[in-house]
């Protein structure tokens, strides 16, 4: 059985695992680390996903943000499932958890930069239509930059480019 909690700084090590674990290296974590530690990051959203007591998932939301739009966004990265618990829908239930938790909060719209297979399976859609851009726009990426809105109430968006937190708004973060 899988059990999903939020959890903070005081889980670190073992989110950080979590991602070393899932990515095989410790860029991830690195990231998820700073993104932690990021005050321009807050408010976030962290959830850990547990199997017979053990940390298998984690999932990171971040503020982020529009210039002159005053709607409550969030990013959604890193999303890490350790090898040997994949393709068992825990990352399905961790985005699922977060949905919940953040419309519970007031937050309207989730963006991310991900896979294109699998995260349309989410809601997701392409933000590149949508005149809604990452930081730093790579045309090779159109398919990956998406956004979900979770609110029951339609989001107008205004056009422009999406701030994220300053751990994130680095050229070659955005990059492929």
């Amino acid at each position: 059985m899988i059990v999903i909690e939020e959890r903070g700084s005081e889980e670190l090590n073992e989110i950080l695992r979590v991602e070393r674990e899932a990515f095989g290296e410790d860029s991830e974590a690195e990231l998820t680390d700073a993104l932690m530690h990021d005050e321009s990051a807050t408010p976030w959203l962290s959830l850990v996903a547990y199997a017979d007591g053990v940390a298998v998932g984690h999932i990171l939301f971040t503020h982020c943000s529009l210039s002159d739009d005053d709607h409550s966004l969030m990013l959604l990265a890193p999303l890490a499932v350790v090898p040997d618990h994949q393709k068992m829908g825990i990352g399905e239930a961790l985005i699922r958890k977060g949905f919940k938790i953040l419309k519970d909060r007031g937050v309207e719209v989730v963006f991310v930069l991900g896979h294109p297979r699998y995260y349309p399976r989410h809601g997701f859609i392409p933000a590149i239509g949508l005149g809604l851009k990452p930081p730093f726009y790579d045309p090779l990426q159109d398919e990956a930059w998406m956004v979900r809105t979770i609110s029951d109430s339609p989001v107008d968006l205004s056009e422009g480019i999406v701030k994220v937190a300053d751990v994130l708004m680095h050229e070659e973060m955005w990059r492929e």
